[in-house]
């Protein structure tokens, strides 16, 4: 009889441990569910510091809640908005491996970009990071043909490009200014072949044609002058180039005349 007793005793405990235990990961969640509300609430109010420290905590205490990719998102966002792109991509590469049925999941590869964009540094200094922009964009341009984010992906990557094209052009500039006219050439032809829709593209083909002048290679420069004229530049430009170009023709066929066997300025013949 006591050894019944003790059984229906455990038993008793058991499931009255078990009811205290499923209690407190009910409220647990319900609390968790609360404070998913108001981080929204702060974040609709774009107060993204008290967002932050609300759905960091979220985040710790809340591992298994349903909501989980809605806080990860919520957080990069806000991350973003306090300039740390870092912490942002560390939760958004959370929310990409985690949450694949997410409806943040294409936004997120978007979003995984954008850090990168937002961590690169100005034209001056190391480009890696906006490298790795144009990279990630691209690649989700490719992914995701047909997103809403694609436009946006495209614009991110002209900036970037752009900013590519100052580097390169600060890197010309700085060998002509030190007479290094053949390492000047590399630099502009590079930007001229690596990037022909940039909009400093017409500046590139006017400072190659000059260093070609400059180092007596009329020939090449020539090319460079037709290559703006037939390009989708500026009318202002084209008009510019076309006038060298008629200058240069106009020299090229002074120096043949002078030149020519039997012509009497170069013979001496009266």
């Amino acid at each position: 009889m006591k050894s019944i007793i003790v059984v229906v005793s455990l038993i008793t405990l058991i499931i009255s441990s078990s009811y205290t235990n499923v209690s407190a990961r009910a409220k647990k969640l319900v609390n968790c569910t609360k404070k998913i509300e108001r981080a929204k609430e702060s974040y609709n109010k774009h107060q993204f510091y008290k967002t932050k420290t609300a759905l960091s905590e979220v985040k710790i205490n809340c591992s298994g809640h349903s909501s989980m990719d809605t806080v990860l998102y919520m957080l990069s966002k806000a991350n973003l908005e306090t300039k740390q792109a870092l912490e942002a991509r560390l939760d958004l590469e959370v929310l990409i491996q985690d949450f694949p049925n997410s409806p943040f999941f294409e936004e997120a590869h978007f979003l995984l970009g954008y850090c990168s964009f937002k961590e690169s540094e100005s034209y001056e200094r190391d480009q890696v990071k906006t490298r790795e922009a144009i990279d990630e964009f691209k690649e989700f341009i490719v992914n995701f043909p047909a997103s809403s984010f694609k436009d946006s992906a495209q614009h991110y990557i002209n900036v970037c490009q752009e900013k590519l094209v100052k580097k390169e052009i600060m890197n010309a500039r700085f060998y002509e200014k030190i007479d290094q006219f053949d390492a000047a050439i590399v630099y502009y032809k590079f930007i001229i072949k690596s990037f022909p829709y940039s909009k400093n593209i017409t500046e590139c083909r006017f400072a190659l044609y000059r260093i070609l002048m400059k180092t007596s290679r009329p020939g090449e420069a020539k090319t460079v002058l037709q290559g703006i004229i037939s390009s989708q530049t500026d009318e202002e430009s084209k008009t510019k180039a076309n006038n060298l170009l008629n200058k240069l023709n106009l020299s090229n066929e002074e120096e043949t005349t002078k030149t020519t066997p039997g012509n009497t300025e170069n013979t001496g013949n009266p």
